[in-house]
């Protein structure tokens, strides 16, 4: 009997890590669940695009025709269509699309978008990432993580230092901190000088691709600065019990207010609760968006 054919994804790249970190985890989730063979293409130029769209030209070379065709990052949308219209195979876009939806087979866009779900649309908790839920939690260790001031969060070393003191000094197990590329260059120095005994402070620029998720395989308790949004769905789906630590904003946004749901909700602890209890809320049911996607498309592939 002849071996079962994979499931062929066609994945498009602009190489920017928060669009790789998305599609890299879908692929991860697919791989987890079926045979896969996956080719990772760049994405065409504007011209280029326009032109293999009209010809239904785009070059297959040595790869298997897709099943799946994946892009994120707006610079990848027309490739999408291009290969699709020429080749064959679902289009699926991982963000609000720039284009009209209802040029591809499904767009993939987190509810803070604001895109109602319809045919076509699915709608996701925060983005989707490579992280998946772990069984490894150790309740003796805690992760920090720290961004940093931008379009939407002013920043104050002084008021995220205190909090990270009082965290430090009120729950005694090993902590581990990390920054990020917006964390202001002094704030380490700053952090160090307090001298806490139980905190390892690990900058960023120490840090590899994988760092991030092992350490969410195993840190039992993890804290997130509110304005790094992508981690705080991250460590949500590490299956870790979450806690936010408050960054003053500029002004309320979508991406605000979906972080307020998640609070309302139950699935992460705010600061002022948790400084009333001691205790961040118990993280039961684990986010896996990429999982669930992934389940969804291949019984419509």
């Amino acid at each position: 009997m002849a071996a079962p054919k994979p499931l062929v994804i066609w994945r498009f790249s602009d190489a920017k890590p928060g669009h790789e970190n998305q599609t890299q985890g879908l692929v991860q989730a697919l791989v987890e669940l079926t045979d896969v063979k996956v080719y990772d293409l760049s994405p065409l130029s504007f011209k280029q695009a326009s032109k293999t769209i009209l010809k239904k030209s785009f070059p297959i070379e040595d790869r298997m025709p897709p099943s799946i065709i994946i892009g994120a990052g707006h610079a990848t949308h027309l490739s999408v269509l291009a290969a699709k219209r020429s080749v064959g195979g679902k289009s699926v876009i991982l963000m609000k699309p720039s284009l009209p939806t209802r040029l591809f087979d499904y767009c993939i866009v987190p509810q803070h978008d604001g895109l109602k779900e319809r045919n076509g649309v699915i709608t996701t908790l925060g983005v989707l990432n490579r992280i998946k839920p772990s069984t490894q939690h150790d309740p003796g260790r805690g992760l920090i993580l720290i961004g940093g001031p931008s379009a939407h969060y002013d920043w104050h070393n002084d008021a995220m230092l205190e909090r990270i003191r009082m965290i430090v000094e009120r729950d005694t197990k090993q902590w581990v901190l990390t920054t990020s590329r917006r964390t202001p260059e002094n704030f380490v120095e700053q952090l160090q000088q307090l001298a806490l005994q139980n905190l390892d402070i690990i900058p960023v620029n120490k840090t590899g691709p994988n760092w991030l998720p092992g350490q969410l395989q195993y840190s039992g308790q993890v804290w997130i600065s509110e304005d790094s949004v992508s981690m705080v769905y991250e460590a949500l789906t590490s299956g870790a019990d979450c806690g936010l630590l408050p960054v003053q904003r500029k002004r309320d946004s979508r991406v605000s207010a979906g972080i307020d749901q998640l609070v309302a909700r139950g699935r992460l602890s705010s600061f002022d609760d948790w400084m009333k209890s001691g205790q961040l809320v118990h993280n039961e049911v684990p986010l896996h968006e990429a999982g669930r996607i992934a389940e969804y498309l291949l019984k419509h592939v």
